[in-house]
């Protein structure tokens, strides 16, 4: 695939439909892997995952889909309005797994981009 580098490197996305065309300074090739195939046999225990790709969450949770099955880890993820399509996608899979999230979702006053907690089915938080 190609990633798309604006000026911040922070916001190099695999998804240039985002309105960041006229930032972009370089554009790479780039392999994108399946974790559950990359790490997925190789892990003994994975308890926490943080997933910040500028709008390419859903296809980071889709290619873990057994490791999130597997594992059951909490999972710290950003999702925003900018990425809207991908970022309903992602929590759609989520709610697949039976995740629930921590606060109310709101994807209209994250533009830029908010993170999320989601707790897998029977998780006790501590608050």
């Amino acid at each position: 695939m190609t990633l798309f580098r604006p000026s911040s490197s922070g916001n190099a996305t695999l998804r240039p439909d985002a309105g960041i065309e006229q930032s972009v300074r370089q554009k790479d090739s780039v392999r994108i892997v399946n974790l559950d195939e990359f790490v997925g046999p190789k892990l003994e225990r994975l308890d926490f995952f943080k997933i910040d790709t500028e709008g390419f969450e859903d296809e980071v949770l889709a290619g873990a889909s057994g490791i999130l099955q597997r594992f059951k880890p909490v999972i710290y993820i950003e999702l925003s309005s900018q990425y809207r399509a991908a970022s309903e996608r992602a929590i759609e899979l989520l709610h697949s797994h039976r995740y629930k999230f921590e606060d109310e979702l709101s994807l209209e006053s994250s533009f830029l981009g908010d993170n999320f907690f989601a707790f897998p089915p029977g998780f006790q938080s501590s608050r």
